[in-house]
């Protein structure tokens, strides 16, 4: 994890924070995408998502869990070669 700098810390941080405060919408964000685009990215039926993102539904935080995790691999470590 030498790769890992102050300022990728501190953005991890906030990244994980704004998606267990802010949910569905947090990972949308730092994602970078819309719902459609992350309904297509991880198997979720969109209408699902949508009824996560205005309350009507509960996700399993399971499910929060895995994607918040996908999301932050993704971003931060897809790019560490695992040979170093």
């Amino acid at each position: 994890m030498d790769h890992i700098n102050e300022n990728d810390t501190t953005q991890i941080l906030t990244d994980i924070y704004d998606m267990s405060v802010n949910g569905i919408n947090g990972i949308a964000k730092i994602n970078s995408m819309g719902l459609s685009k992350l309904s297509r990215k991880f198997y979720i039926p969109l209408v699902t998502l949508q009824k996560w993102k205005y309350g009507e539904r509960k996700p399993p935080e399971y499910t929060l869990l895995m994607i918040s995790y996908i999301t932050l691999i993704d971003k931060y470590f897809s790019k560490v070669s695992l040979n170093t």
